[in-house]
This record gives C-alpha cells, structure tokens and sequence, in this order.
C-alpha cells in the first residue's frame, strides 16, 4: 500500500543526545513530503523510525489512491 503521513510524532531524544531543532523540523518536512510505501502501518512506522534515525510514537496517513 502507498500512504502519505498526515500526523507524525518522532522521540527525538536518545539516552543524553536529543536531536537539534532545525533537524527536526527537516526530518517532519521530508517525511511528510514523500509517499511511502509499506505492507502496513506497523511496517510503515518502522520504515519512518528507520529513515529518521528516531522512534515514531504516534502515526496518521492517508492512503494513496491510483
């Protein structure tokens, strides 16, 4: 399935190291700029946390349509 994120929450914090602002809001801008695709939204998540470095806690999408 193909999805674009309509509401994205990253913890961008990891042990003493917490990601610079400007990243951040980089990170969100290109994340919801693309359109991802993904078996699910487990797998789509993981593919998030994976391409930002961070953990997604929370997750909206839309799903892409033909």
């Amino acid at each position: 399935m193909r999805y674009t994120i309509t509401e994205l929450n990253i913890d961008f914090e990891d042990d003493d190291f917490e990601c610079p602002v400007l990243e951040q809001e980089r990170l969100y801008r290109e994340a919801a700029a693309r359109e991802w695709t993904a078996d699910n939204l487990e797998a789509l998540k993981d593919a998030v946390s994976v391409y930002t470095g961070f953990n997604v806690s929370h997750l909206k999408t839309t799903e892409c349509s033909d």
